[in-house]
């Protein structure tokens, strides 16, 4: 699973997402404190905690959720940066793995081009 993924499918679930080095946490909130809290290990995958102080209804779905992202191995769980591929007044979205494709398929080093970095659109 990808990690925009899952951020998605959280805050539509009403829970907060918290992402640092370590770890992508999701928390749902009654009051001033947290009823439920899963947290995904960022570094290896497999890990998972989870810490439950009241019953949401919904947790289950989450968990489950949070399950098949913490057995994603963390290097796929990123979506592949795109870049614009500039020649002229063209644009066209590649990835890097696309545009060294690109030079093999064609023999060409594509020196007349250069990437422009795609914006996320969050």
């Amino acid at each position: 699973m990808k990690t925009k993924k899952y951020k998605k499918i959280v805050e539509d679930n009403g829970y907060r997402y918290y992402e640092n080095n370590y770890s992508i946490t999701a928390r749902k909130y009654s009051e001033e404190h947290y009823d439920i809290e899963i947290k995904v290990g960022k570094l290896r995958p497999g890990v998972l905690e989870v810490n439950i102080k009241g019953f949401c209804g919904d947790e289950l779905d989450i968990i489950l959720k949070a399950m098949e992202l913490a057995e994603t191995p963390p290097e796929d769980r990123e979506e592949e940066k795109k870049f614009y591929f500039r020649f002229r007044w063209e644009d066209k979205q590649f990835t890097l793995k696309e545009i060294e494709e690109v030079k093999k398929k064609f023999a060409n080093n594509l020196t007349d081009f250069y990437l422009v970095e795609v914006e996320d659109e969050n």
